[in-house]
């Protein structure tokens, strides 16, 4: 897998770590420069995050979501609602200790990208590092919804077939 990260070009980014805990800003610090990256800025809140992004080309952010001052959902929507001439499309790993499905709903909703729970093995940040670099997600403008595409897939489903499983579902619901 070091190979495998290794030979997607990751040198050249630069990687925004946005975490309050020295401990795991040190472990994500070496993890990140023993895989190959040699731009890794890092910040210990929001704010400063926020000035770092804007003074830098960031190619991606990890950020933790309990920060104190702006959580790292306030900061994902921050990025997302950006004007034009900032990179708003940057990839966000949100890196957490909340397990609850509504809080990978309440991330997903708000625009991060990949989504690690803590205490996560190093395979997993790897496999999310890879998926953004080597499959980026088309991200989506809408009024109501500002992030990268929730789905992923290999193989578009055809319409039809898309509508059939649909009905299905519904069905079964009904019963």
């Amino acid at each position: 897998m070091l190979e495998q990260i290794k030979n997607t070009g990751i040198e050249g980014l630069t990687v925004l770590v946005i975490e309050d805990d020295i401990t795991m800003q040190n472990m994500l610090r070496d993890i990140l420069q023993t895989l190959g990256f040699r731009k890794i800025l890092i910040a210990g809140n929001g704010t400063k995050a926020i000035e770092s992004f804007s003074h830098t080309q960031v190619d991606f952010i990890i950020c933790d979501w309990r920060l104190p001052g702006m959580s790292g959902i306030e900061f994902t929507k921050y990025i997302r609602n950006l004007p034009a001439l900032y990179n708003k499309f940057v990839d966000i790993i949100m890196l957490t200790g909340n397990v609850e499905l509504q809080n990978i709903i309440e991330a997903r909703n708000a625009g991060v990208t990949e989504y690690i729970i803590k205490p996560f093995k190093v395979r997993d940040l790897c496999n999310r590092i890879i998926e953004i670099i080597e499959k980026p997600r088309e991200f989506i403008l809408a009024n109501d919804f500002k992030g990268p595409s929730r789905r992923r897939r290999e193989k578009q489903v055809p319409i039809a077939d898309r509508r059939k499983n649909k009905q299905k579902l519904t069905k079964r619901n009904k019963k």
